[in-house]
């Protein structure tokens, strides 16, 4: 983890106060003090450095001691062009690197009266984690690291085989833990269809997270506290298990082990979501009467009867967009207490899905069944993405449509639109046909 001279668990929370602590850190292996603003690609020199090491932060528009290393105080950076300065550094970072690092920019406004900022004055503050995409190259062709208090170029092979080792090492990591949640014994004992979704914080990017034990957990999740009117799952089973916490909705079933919605919480921040899939057949649609309650359920079973589909089995993939808008102010509410990042890497896996129909509730989708074919799923399990060392990157997973940014490769994966546009439209109309008001339980399938 990157050191920090601070105690929040954000770069987004720094002010004044927090910069007023920087009086007492020297400039080092860690820390860079610019009295001015850089040259271009002097801003790319120190970001590869402190990508290609452990980390660090920049200061711009503090002076520091040469003796000491400590800034003097001031002079600041003006803050009516505070956006221009932020704007340039962040560009010449991202267009001298290859590849560009992860970094995050903020601008502090004064006063800062330990540093000697006045009002009108403000520092850029640019943070860059440890990456774990290295070797960062610079534009020049230099590979930097940071050597005490300065950025020098790599000259030895074996520096260099570090950086290409460390990056191997974290996919591999990476991969491996993305798999962890999901037991194909478990796709095996029931036939029924699933979603198994895995989310792991990136790990160059934590700050001060913090453990819970068993106790705050099911403190946290039995507060069903609604966001922006989203639905709010109720995970009443909650227990250890060998990789954290585990939390369940299973109490309307006779059988404990039967299908339910399931959150696995790691104690890094890792979760993995188990979501089961509402199916039935279309010759026994009389019986979903709850399938039948939609217009476009009653539409979709008519289409595919018409089509002579009347032994087909659908699946209906609008309970993972439900399920995972329900599990979300869960998700958002363990984040805020650990302190954990908010951008994560995932995973999905579907099982048990072969030769099924996907239904999604949106009459955009229903449409598009009568202007080309009925999509049938090839494959008993889809993973996504299906390479290995890949994944899906969510910046931030605490905004709910930066949360279902995945949604959309998971519909494109089961033949649900033509392209991107397409299926943005479908989940845009559902989500505002969809009342959230009036549902606040998911989780068994029923």
């Amino acid at each position: 983890m990157t050191f920090t001279p601070f105690k929040k668990t954000s770069i987004a929370e720094l002010n004044a106060a927090d910069l007023a602590l920087l009086v007492d850190i020297p400039e080092g292996w860690f820390i860079e003090y610019k009295r001015e603003p850089c040259k271009s690609k002097d801003y790319a020199k120190e970001a590869s450095a402190f990508a290609n090491s452990r980390g660090g932060w920049m200061f711009i528009g503090l002076e520091e001691d040469p003796e000491t290393r400590k800034p003097l105080g001031g002079p600041g950076l003006q803050t009516s062009k505070a956006s221009k300065f932020l704007d340039a550094a962040r560009d010449s970072i991202i267009q001298n690197l290859s590849p560009s690092p992860y970094l995050e920019l903020i601008i502090v406004s004064g006063p800062i009266p330990e540093l000697l900022i006045p009002n009108d004055k403000c520092v850029l503050v640019i943070y860059i984690p440890e990456s774990q995409n290295t070797p960062h190259i610079h534009c020049s062709g230099q590979i930097y690291q940071r050597q005490a208090d300065s950025s020098k170029p790599i000259n030895g092979r074996a520096e260099l085989d570090d950086l290409y080792k460390r990056a191997e090492n974290s996919q591999i990591f990476v991969d491996e833990k993305l798999d962890l949640g999901f037991d194909n014994a478990w796709r095996d004992y029931n036939e029924s269809p699933w979603l198994y979704l895995a989310l792991v914080p990136d790990p160059a990017l934590s700050f001060h997270s913090h453990d819970i034990d068993l106790k705050k957990f099911r403190e946290l999740l039995s507060n069903r506290k609604e966001i922006s009117n989203q639905p709010v799952i109720s995970l009443p089973d909650i227990y250890t298990s060998s990789l954290g916490f585990v939390a369940r909705n299973h109490r309307e079933q006779n059988d404990p082990a039967g299908t339910a919605t399931t959150l696995e919480y790691m104690f890094d921040g890792t979760f993995f979501l188990s979501i089961p899939l509402s199916y039935g057949f279309v010759s026994d649609s009389s019986d979903n009467s709850d399938f039948l309650k939609k217009q476009t359920g009653k539409r979709f079973i008519t289409l595919l009867q018409q089509n002579g589909w009347s032994n087909a089995r659908f699946i209906d993939c609008t309970n993972i967009m439900l399920c995972m808008a329900a599990m979300h102010p869960h998700i958002c509410q363990l984040l805020k207490e650990v302190g954990a990042c908010s951008r994560y890497l995932s995973r999905i896996r579907m099982v048990n899905i072969f030769r099924s129909i996907p239904f999604f509730d949106s009459d955009a989708y229903i449409d598009s069944y009568l202007n080309r074919s009925i999509p049938i799923i090839l494959r008993k399990e889809i993973r996504i993405p299906w390479r290995k060392n890949k994944w899906i990157e969510l910046d931030d997973i605490s905004d709910f449509s930066a949360f279902l940014a995945c949604l959309p490769v998971v519909l494109f994966s089961l033949g649900i639109g033509d392209d991107k546009d397409d299926i943005n439209d479908i989940i845009t109309q559902s989500i505002k046909s969809f009342n959230f008001s009036q549902q606040k339980d998911f989780g068994t399938k029923k």
